[in-house]
């Protein structure tokens, strides 16, 4: 079972591997950054996002993956690309969830 998903449940693990379950051997996204946008104040509400970079051999489109780390619980997580870098693609991903 996912322990409740904030902001400070994924900050330890920025550096870190993530792999989602996309029908394809090897994929393997890089947890690059977990930012809280400007306008996130202490309301009823944690907004954060989930920045992952991934190669670019393989553009994984919009959509609903379950997701495996080495220490996390597994999860599903709703993933956007959002760039194009030199060395692969970037993703997003953005939570808000009730306090």
């Amino acid at each position: 079972m996912v322990k409740r998903l904030s902001l400070d449940y994924f900050k330890p693990h920025v550096g870190s591997s993530f792999f989602p379950d996309t029908g394809m051997s090897g994929v393997e996204l890089t947890l690059e950054k977990v930012q809280s946008p400007a306008w996130a104040g202490s309301g009823p509400y944690e907004s954060f996002s989930l920045i992952f970079s991934g190669p670019g051999h393989i553009l994984l489109p919009q959509g609903d993956y379950p997701f495996r780390h080495a220490v996390l619980d597994a999860m599903s997580i709703f993933i956007t690309p959002v760039e194009r870098t030199e060395t692969g693609f970037r993703y997003q991903a953005d939570f808000t969830i009730a306090r």
